[in-house]
């Protein structure tokens, strides 16, 4: 089977769309004769500011990654609390390549795979699909918090032409089809986790690099450091965690916003020298990390499924999420982990407080999330998709030809 994979962002990126999507095709590339479509971007901001980072070098893959560049109307501001500014081209990218390669030029392809939502990068995909008659599967990993993103009258079109959708969640796939997405073309897939590549990790490592002692709790958080995924309410939080005299620090992992760096440098410095801000690591590092935390607080109002809290469960870690859809069903309150409303930093401050001073309910809340990590191996998830996949081009083909 040849499959053509589009995605707006690729390896060495990392977030959850692109560490998901990368294990997918890592895995179907040993079978079948795989090609990425991606852009060039780094950082996300490079789809509107021509002047973001971008991936200009070349990495191993076993299979065909080709990165486009990106056209940006570069006369217009990138003001994040000013969207209707760049509306022309948020949220992007544009991909005049991409779009010249998969409409005008015909496509050889048993599957198109497309994701992630609210991209622009999934529309010439769409359109190469229904041009060429090549069965596409969507992946839209929808934020239910921003319907005016991800539930566009075009994007609702999409979804609903399509010829499958894999959701992450049971959550993800009851929106859709409360949107009017018919049920049978959504199949309910889990993320799956290499449980091998996580095992033998040194929780030692990253404090003896730091020189942090073994005494002192760690707290981490995952993500891009906005407001959506509670970076700010965790930090006021963290406030009145040390106000109590706790022995504590907040390890930060993952891209900068500007909204977190104006706040970060207002903050006295009793509070910055109690946070350890190490931006974007790479896999190995991140695994180390969240082998040495006590606790992950990811606080978010934004999220399709949430990665990072199984990761965290794989090395035994309670962890704490905010009470939406999509993470309520999979933190399950006062078992695995805690839920707190977003945005109320008191609720959030004493669920922090609480677990860094119970090591027995710590201890608890990550035994049960290691259970229930272990449901999403990857040795069991990925087989079960692939079979979907081929399922789904089998099925296609036979109307085809009918």
């Amino acid at each position: 089977m040849k499959i053509l994979c589009g995605i707006q962002r690729y390896y060495p990126v990392i977030g959850g769309s692109e560490t998901l999507t990368k294990s997918l095709m890592d895995y179907l590339s040993m079978k079948h004769d795989v090609t990425v479509y991606t852009s060039m971007a780094d950082d996300v901001r490079a789809f509107w500011d021509s002047t973001a980072k971008k991936i200009m070098d070349d990495y191993n893959f076993k299979y065909k990654v080709k990165r486009y560049g990106i056209l940006t109307p570069t006369e217009l501001e990138y003001v994040p609390t000013q969207r209707f500014s760049i509306a022309s081209s948020f949220p992007g990218p544009f991909l005049p390549k991409m779009w010249e390669d998969v409409v005008m030029n015909k496509l050889d392809y048993d599957l198109i795979f497309a994701t992630s939502y609210p991209y622009d990068h999934i529309l010439p995909l769409y359109v190469a699909s229904k041009k060429w008659k090549i069965p596409i599967i969507i992946m839209p990993l929808i934020h239910q918090k921003f319907p005016e993103l991800y539930l566009t009258s075009m994007r609702l079109s999409m979804l609903n032409d399509s010829d499958g959708i894999f959701v992450l969640s049971q959550s993800e796939k009851n929106y859709l089809v409360l949107h009017g997405i018919p049920e049978n073309k959504i199949s309910i897939i889990k993320p799956p986790l290499d449980l091998v590549k996580w095992k033998n990790l040194d929780n030692l490592s990253f404090r003896n690099k730091h020189t942090i002692s073994n005494t002192t709790k760690l707290v981490l958080f995952i993500g891009s450091k906005s407001f959506v995924k509670g970076i700010i309410h965790l930090m006021d939080a963290m406030k009145l965690v040390w106000k109590k005299g706790s022995d504590s620090l907040l390890i930060l992992v993952g891209p900068s916003t500007r909204e977190f760096e104006e706040y970060f440098n207002k903050l006295p410095h009793k509070f910055k020298e109690k946070i350890i801000d190490l931006g974007i690591v790479n896999e190995e590092t991140k695994k180390t990390i969240i082998e040495s935390c006590n606790v992950l607080v990811v606080p978010s109002k934004s999220e399709s499924f949430g990665l990072v809290y199984l990761e965290a469960w794989i090395c035994k870690k309670p962890v704490i999420g905010c009470t939406i859809s999509s993470t309520k069903e999979l933190i399950e309150d006062k078992k695995d982990g805690i839920l707190t409303e977003f945005g109320n930093i008191i609720q959030l401050g004493n669920a922090i407080d609480y677990l860094i001073n119970n090591e027995k309910i710590c201890e608890q809340y990550g035994n049960a999330g290691y259970v229930k990590s272990m449901k999403y191996d990857s040795k069991i998830v990925l087989p079960q998709i692939e079979e979907k996949c081929l399922t789904l081009v089998k099925d296609f083909n036979r109307c085809l030809s009918e």
